[in-house]
């Protein structure tokens, strides 16, 4: 990761904040306007720091409303180019208006603009604009006092860690690969998610799919694309005997069941704020849900799934979903990451001490974990949490699910996540399943790491002797001898965890850390939605 520095003055300080919260995704907006005086001494400085947040700027002149493009500053002058605006952007006249108010083509963008007025005639074409010939300044900020904790907190990341640290995200885990004949890599997801300390070690169980079953070996591997350490302590393939067209699934404690894929589907399926996302939900496809409702609220983003309780025949059911941790995750765990800067490695130190089971409740109450309800009587009463998902792939994931108890005709079942930690992709219920048994290990044939050293003896067993991956571009090659009959499964079976790796050369951030902790568990949630629309505003998602 690049390291980047800033100089802040006091007026700097204060005038980039009022930049940051352009950026904020409250429900209500205000509008703000800087006169000639204020613009000709202050607007300057400003965007000369506004220009990191990449807002859209638009220049007014006599009814002509015209694009900016490729500014800069030289002495007290705006220079760019102009061209005719695409899109005109008109919020009510009032200055306190609804963001639902504005028409949808301008939800977005409307955060992230700057309208300059200016009384000189204006062409289309390179442009020169002295700061002091601006008759006025209008542009548009957040109203809601819920949205401040997110305002100093990507103000406190770009002062901190600098921009950077949004393009580099931790996408952590070992990712896993199988090899055709031909050569050809074929991406089969990631084990250990969420394993990142030892005292978080565990064993994981991946399918393997889209084998070449032609030759007589079987090649798998894993790789290390990132700035961490992974520490493997077993690689076995394991084979099992499935039933013809079933589908597998990972339960909560890791181990793979099997299910008829003809579940029980949703008859109705509601976001929090009313949306129907039927067709988001309804089958396996590149169209989700993401947990992205933007009412302000004191409870995590949520959705409700509506069963028909006669399609439901077995009250010991499971709950089965197909969904995938996403990459804003990433991005707002690299924003914590940064906060604790040169103190980075005695946050390790002391996440060896806390117990997964703290750790997974923890990540229960902040919506990092993808939580399931049922509806009984009047109440939620909880089942369970999707804790490991891949950030590549989306997973089969099971939750058990007791039926026996649920009155009336209709089954409630609620699934909440912070803002865009999860997307969804199917829901459904399954009621004829079993778990999947009789493992038999598969013949190890090598086992090489990038170094080409044979670590076979590493791999063997669960015995805390490690072969380790340390950073980017190590990996492990793994082969196996071709055995399974036409009705078994390949399954990857892996135990250990990994640890990042960060060098920063800034002072933690205590004074931000505080804030994030005691503003408890919907300060992440309010930082991942400024995150959201700084990466919105630079293009880099």
């Amino acid at each position: 990761m690049r390291n980047y520095s800033f100089s802040f003055g006091p007026l700097q300080i204060l005038v980039f904040m009022l930049s940051t919260s352009i950026m904020l995704g409250c429900v209500y907006y205000k509008k703000n306007t800087i006169f000639q005086e204020q613009a000709a001494t202050d607007w300057n400085a400003t965007l000369n720091e506004i220009k990191m947040s990449r807002p859209v700027i638009q220049v007014i002149s006599e009814n002509k409303i015209y694009d900016l493009a490729n500014y800069r500053f030289e002495d007290d002058k705006l220079i760019g180019t102009i061209k005719p605006a695409k899109i005109i952007y008109t919020p009510p006249e009032q200055n306190l208006f609804l963001r639902s108010r504005l028409p949808t083509e301008q939800r977005r963008p409307i955060l992230l603009i700057m309208q300059l007025f200016t009384l000189n005639d204006m062409n289309e074409g390179e442009v020169e604009i002295p700061i002091s010939e601006l008759g006025k300044v209008q542009y548009y900020q957040g109203a809601d006092g819920a949205s401040t904790l997110a305002t100093l907190a990507l103000t406190g990341v770009l002062v901190v860690g600098g921009a950077a640290v949004f393009l580099a995200i931790a996408c952590s885990c070992p990712r896993v690969y199988t090899v055709n004949e031909n050569g050809e890599k074929v991406r089969q997801g990631t084990i250990l998610t969420g394993a990142m300390s030892k005292s978080f070690e565990r064993t994981d169980l991946l399918p393997l799919y889209d084998l070449d079953r032609t030759g007589e070996s079987i090649k798998v591997g894993l790789s290390n694309e990132l700035p961490e350490d992974e520490f493997i302590d077993e690689l076995k393939l394991l084979k099992a005997s499935k039933k013809a067209h079933t589908q597998l699934a990972v339960n909560a404690d890791g181990e793979l069941f099997e299910y008829n894929p003809s579940l029980a589907t949703p008859v109705s399926a509601t976001s929090l704020d009313g949306r129907d996302i039927s067709a988001q939900i309804e089958k396996a496809d590149e169209i989700g849900h993401f947990f992205d409702d933007q009412l302000e609220t004191k409870e995590l983003n949520s959705a409700i799934f509506t069963f028909d309780k006669k399609e439901l025949t077995n009250s010991e059911a499971k709950l089965v979903v197909r969904a995938r941790q996403t990459e804003l995750l990433e991005y707002s765990a690299e924003y914590a990451f940064s906060l604790f800067g040169d103190e980075f490695d005695k946050m390790y130190e002391q996440m060896e001490k806390r117990s997964r089971e703290k750790y997974e409740r923890r990540n229960s109450q902040k919506g990092i974990a993808m939580n399931a309800y049922i509806r009984d009587g009047k109440n939620w009463k909880k089942v369970g949490s999707y804790h490991y998902a891949s950030f590549l792939h989306k997973k089969w994931l099971g939750l058990d699910l007791d039926l026996s108890r649920v009155e009336g005709e209709t089954v409630e079942i609620k699934l909440e996540s912070a803002y865009k930690f999860w997307e969804l992709d199917y829901v459904g219920i399954a009621t004829n399943w079993e778990n999947l048994t009789n493992y038999e290990e598969v013949a190890l044939q090598s086992a090489i790491n990038e170094k080409g050293e044979d670590i076979s003896a590493l791999i063997a067993e669960a015995d805390e002797n490690y072969a380790v991956q340390r950073g980017e571009g190590t990996s492990i090659d793994l082969t196996f001898a071709n055995s399974a009959k036409e009705n078994e499964v390949y399954v990857l079976k892996g135990t250990g965890y990994y640890k990042h790796v960060r060098n920063y050369a800034h002072k933690a951030n205590k004074k931000q850390l505080l804030k994030l902790k005691a503003a408890g568990p919907m300060a992440g949630q309010e930082v991942s939605k400024t995150i959201d629309l700084y990466l919105q505003a630079v293009g880099s998602r």
